[in-house]
């Protein structure tokens, strides 16, 4: 079954962190291009991201926004996992 590779997703997500709005855009492409916009806070899941979304999808160009919608300006301290795992 052939599926479109364009597409809009949009969603808020609750957390302990805080409200986020998700926003995923896709649009048809030869290659794989993912750009991600993530607040300061979130860079450490950039390309972890960029991995699952890689698994996922195979071309076009993807494009994931995360943005607070609370107004809260920093996050409670996340752990480092694999410094976890290290120690």
């Amino acid at each position: 079954m052939a599926r479109s590779m364009t597409a809009y997703g949009r969603a808020h997500a609750e957390t302990d962190a805080g409200l986020f709005l998700i926003e995923i855009h896709s649009v048809n492409r030869k290659s794989l291009d993912i750009n991600i916009n993530l607040p300061k806070e979130l860079l450490m899941f950039d390309m972890p991201l960029r991995q699952r979304l890689g698994k996922e999808v195979r071309r076009g160009f993807v494009s994931v926004r995360v943005s607070r919608e609370d107004g809260r300006t920093t996050l409670p301290m996340l752990p480092n996992m694999e410094m976890l795992k290290e120690l």
